[in-house]
C-alpha cells in the first residue's frame, strides 16, 4: 500500500519553523546591537525600538499575507466539496444521458 501525504503538516512545520527562525534571528539581532554598538543608553534604545517596529510590521505583512492565503484555499476546498455533493447528472435526474 502506498503511503501518500497531502503535505498539510510539512507546510505548518515550515510556516512555523520560518516564524520561529525569524524570531530567534531578530532577537539575536538585537542582542549583537546592545553588545557592539558604541552608542549612549538612550540611542540605543531609540535603534531598538526602531527595529522591533520594523519587525513587527514584517510579521504584520507575513501574517495578513498567510490570512489571504488560507481564505483562498478555504474558498477552494468549499467549492471543491460543493461539486462533489451536486448529483452526477446536475439536473438531479440519474440515469438520463
Amino acid at each position: 500500500m502506498e503511503n501518500r501525504s497531502n503535505g498539510a503538516g510539512m507546510m505548518g512545520t515550515g510556516v512555523g519553523g520560518l516564524f520561529l527562525g525569524l524570531l530567534i534571528g531578530a532577537v539575536a539581532g538585537g542582542i549583537a546591537v546592545l553588545l557592539y554598538a558604541p552608542k549612549s543608553g538612550p540611542a540605543t534604545r531609540t535603534l531598538l525600538k526602531e527595529e522591533l517596529d520594523e519587525t513587527q510590521k514584517m510579521f504584520q505583512n507575513w501574517s495578513n499575507d498567510l490570512q489571504e492565503r488560507v481564505d483562498r484555499f478555504s474558498q477552494i476546498i468549499r467549492f471543491k466539496a460543493e461539486r462533489e455533493m451536486q448529483p452526477v447528472g446536475g439536473d438531479g435526474k440519474e440515469g438520463e444521458c
